[in-house]
């Protein structure tokens, strides 16, 4: 059972909405430790996410991906530990 939950979640999975980029007076309030639910109320639904694995856990991560020719296009990446908590925020001009 825990072989075949491992290989599900080797797949990357990725899950497509319809968010937008975080503006910066919310981004600079989210931190390390937030829980998925924190991060949902602060930010809203991410654009997509995948679920990487890692030797014998996984991690989430969610990206907030702004719109072509939008005046604040920062990419967010909020990547979360398999517990739910977060363990790295990054906010990269692309």
């Amino acid at each position: 059972m825990q072989k075949n939950l491992l290989f599900a979640l080797g797949c990357a999975v990725m899950i497509t909405a319809e968010a937008d980029t975080i503006p910066f007076q919310k981004f600079r309030l989210l931190h390390e430790g937030m829980n998925e639910a924190q991060v949902l109320l602060l930010a809203g639904q991410p654009d997509r996410e995948s679920i990487v694995a890692l030797h014998s856990t996984f991690e989430r991560i969610w990206y907030y991906i702004p719109d072509q020719g939008r005046y604040d296009p920062w990419l967010t990446t909020i990547r979360f530990n398999a517990a739910g908590k977060v363990i790295q925020i990054e906010r990269i001009k692309p």
